[in-house]
């Protein structure tokens, strides 16, 4: 599996663990500025560790002192290419390499991992984000712990928090900001017990209160709407999630507002369209505290916050996927961390497909045929599209790209074949004779136990974040795996009469 990116969409903390589970062989290459590095793996784990204008050392040591060095890197680019040890050294490497005799487990190397990382302007990121508060708390209309407050915030990042409560400061709303949802709702139930009634500012993507995940807002306003029925709540997000807006519906907040997408943008555009952003959602902030919700709520859906010249239009479909995956894995991987049921994985699957897939269908592989399971992106309203994916059936005893594909356990990328199964399923799946196809298999075991098939023809752009989907169909049957481990130990603990922490 060839893999390569940005370390600001994917750091090398995350990466080490994805080479490390899949048990992957080849050569990682790292880039920061003019600094170079490499790491060599062999069934996951770390054998060898250069970076340049550093001294040289084979001692096992210096390669875990080396690693740790690198996890400093916040920003610069990756490339993972696959390929045996003795492969790797004579045509790809480099630097200057000589393996250990047992590798690195990933253990070893994050073990006792420093927590406070360099930003990229040399200072601590806890210094960084303690003089980001510092900034907030010095505006007039910061409200402090002891003091009424209009608003309470949440949002992880600083910036947009500092942004916002200048703009609701300016609007004469006294605010509060916080980094989690545990914060925010303290403080919301202190006011509530003081007889105060602010309004709620919340960012819906960011751990949840459990730390993992990515859906924090959405956990967060469930949690303020489970005693505070008609709690007043305004929910924004940089990734459009139509069934999350759907499920806040339910939840008594009318309309999901589209935050600012930094890898979009260039960084003098991305500064402007957040300050323009910050002052509109302030504008609607205050006009909700003025009593005017009533109002709002019968006139048609306000614009989005967002500048429209400088968030991705809707004709401009290359920008909405391109690089979307690496953006979202790592916190879709920490979401995948906290399924309980198998239906979860796949569901998460097709979620993250989303981003980087206009439309695709997961399939279920049996004994002797494929079947369809569950699909997003296709239907005309009118037709179910779930009825009609459910009736496609690929037999295991015939050649197609779909038995190639289990054959090999490699994703494909590229048009279908020839054959009478890829015909069938051109015209199933209403794909184009030369459109390119992802088709991804999803491993538990060692055996495919699913297929994802997706494409991006409505959108007229090709497949180019495929590496995070491989890698998030990787992690999805780790995630499987385990939960099938958990259910025959909690069996095992059943016949013994004992308990088992899973």
């Amino acid at each position: 599996m060839s893999l390569s990116g940005r370390l600001e969409d994917l750091q090398l903390r995350d990466l080490l663990q994805i080479l490390g589970l899949g048990r992957n062989d080849g050569l990682l290459q790292l880039r920061c500025g003019c600094n170079q590095a490499e790491l060599l793996f062999s069934e996951g784990l770390v054998f060898s560790a250069w970076r340049q204008e550093a001294p040289y050392s084979g001692l096992r040591s210096a390669v875990v002192a080396c690693v740790r060095n690198l996890l400093t890197w916040d920003e610069g680019d990756f490339s993972f290419q696959p390929g045996s040890l003795a492969e790797t050294l004579r045509h790809t490497a480099c630097g200057e390499h000589l393996c250990l005799d047992n590798g690195l487990t990933m253990d070893e190397l994050l073990r006792d991992e420093a927590v406070a990382l360099p930003a990229s302007n040399g200072a601590p990121v806890a210094l960084a984000v303690s003089n980001t508060q510092q900034a907030a708390d010095d505006l007039p209309c910061v409200s402090k712990e002891d003091e009424p407050v209009a608003v309470l915030l949440v949002d992880d990042d600083p910036q947009i928090s500092v942004q916002l409560v200048r703009a609701l400061a300016q609007q004469g709303l006294a605010a509060r900001s916080f980094g989690c949802g545990a914060e925010l709702l303290s403080a919301a139930r202190c006011a509530w017990g003081a007889g105060q009634h602010p309004l709620l500012i919340v960012d819906l993507i960011m751990p949840r209160l459990h730390g993992g995940g990515i859906l924090g807002g959405l956990e967060l306003v469930e949690q303020i709407r489970s005693v505070q029925v008609d709690q007043a709540c305004l929910v924004y997000s940089d990734y459009p999630c139509p069934e999350v807006a759907q499920r806040l519906q339910k939840l008594g907040v009318d309309e999901l507002l589209n935050k600012p997408r930094p890898q979009s943008l260039t960084a003098e555009d991305h500064s402007a369209v957040v300050a323009a952003f910050c002052n509109n959602l302030a504008v609607k902030a205050a006009a909700l505290r003025r009593g005017s919700a009533a109002i709002i709520a019968t006139q048609p859906p306000a614009e989005p916050c967002v500048a429209p010249s400088a968030v991705e239009p809707e004709t401009d479909h290359t920008v909405a996927h391109q690089g979307a995956g690496m953006g979202m894995l790592k916190g879709m991987l920490q979401e995948l961390q906290t399924v309980e049921r198998g239906g979860q994985i796949m569901l998460l699957v097709l979620r993250f497909a989303t981003e980087i897939l206009s439309r695709a269908v997961l399939f279920s592989v049996g004994k002797d045929r494929i079947v369809g399971l569950g699909q997003f992106g296709y239907g005309d309203g009118e037709n179910s599209a779930d009825e009609k994916v459910r009736r496609i059936i690929v037999p295991l005893t015939e050649p197609s790209s779909f038995k190639e594909v289990l054959e090999q356990t490699a994703a494909h990328c590229g048009p279908l074949g020839k054959g009478h199964w890829d015909t069938y399923l051109r015209q199933e799946l209403e794909i184009g004779c030369s459109g390119e196809v992802f088709i991804g298999p999803l491993l538990s075991d060692g055996q495919v136990v699913a297929l994802l098939c997706g494409d991006n023809q409505n959108s007229g752009c090709r497949v180019d974040d495929s590496p995070a989907l491989e890698i998030f169909l990787q992690q999805a049957g780790v995630a499987l795996e385990n939960l099938q481990m958990v259910g025959k130990l909690r069996k095992l603990s059943a016949l013994l009469g004992k308990t088992v922490e899973c």
